[in-house]
């Protein structure tokens, strides 16, 4: 993993090594607790982030679709429900410029008394320099007319095998639900919501996977929303 950072998807990777390992290190890196805490800050912030703005651009996209129906829809077809009212996270301590306080910290570590390239590697900084991290997919989602059916498409795949499609519905927070893999850049899916849902349109969360050899590759995808139809 190259220590450079040069997008948000990096710096949640390298963040997230050294939440996990850099308090197995702190002599060595030259690191204390509160260096751990505010990497863990650093890292929540930046991931619940990263998962809202991919959920406004969806809601901001299905009040469009709403509003265009209104003016020349199909005379006397149905109108989508209105997506859920959005909720932002709330952050810790936020602070702004993580990367440029990260390359500050990576330094400090870098020059601490015990560091070894083997610590580096497992905080995040070693690696050959230019060897790209794995990026999380860029998701498209389209829900079809009716049959519970969407369409999904992952772009941005360089380096993974196949990809995993994770559901689950809107407001419930309950765990992910996997509705199977593709190794091509698209895939429908028909949800099937159970025998007590009733015959109403549902409002599922929606975020992909990338896997290599059967192994995850990389962080997931943005969370994004997507209403099917009976």
């Amino acid at each position: 993993m190259p220590s450079t950072i040069r997008t948000i998807a990096e710096l949640i990777t390298m963040l997230t090594a050294q939440k996990a390992n850099l308090p197995t290190y702190l002599v060595q890196c030259n690191a204390t607790a509160a260096d751990v805490t505010e990497i863990t800050n650093e890292l929540n912030n930046l991931t619940a982030m990263v998962a809202f703005t991919g959920l406004s651009d969806d809601y901001t996209k299905n009040n469009f679709k709403i509003k265009q129906a209104l003016f020349d829809g199909v005379i006397g077809s149905p109108i989508s429900p209105f997506p859920p009212a959005l909720v932002p996270p709330t952050l810790v301590a936020p602070a702004a410029g993580a990367k440029g306080l990260a390359q500050i910290r990576n330094r400090r570590f870098k020059a601490g008394p015990g560091y070894t390239e083997a610590i580096g590697d497992a905080i995040g900084l070693g690696g050959e320099v230019g060897v790209p991290i794995a990026q999380p997919p860029t998701v498209d989602v389209f829900a079809a007319e009716a049959g519970m059916v969407f369409s999904v498409v992952v772009s941005g795949r360089t380096g993974s095998d196949q990809w995993e499609l994770l559901v689950r519905p809107v407001g419930g927070g309950g765990a992910w639900t996997s509705m199977g893999s593709r190794t091509t850049k698209s895939g429908d899916f028909t949800y099937n919501p159970g025998p007590t849902a009733g015959y109403n349109p549902v409002q599922l969360e929606v975020r992909v996977q990338l896997k290599k050899n059967d192994a995850n590759y990389g962080p997931p995808s943005a969370i994004h929303q997507v209403t099917v139809n009976p």
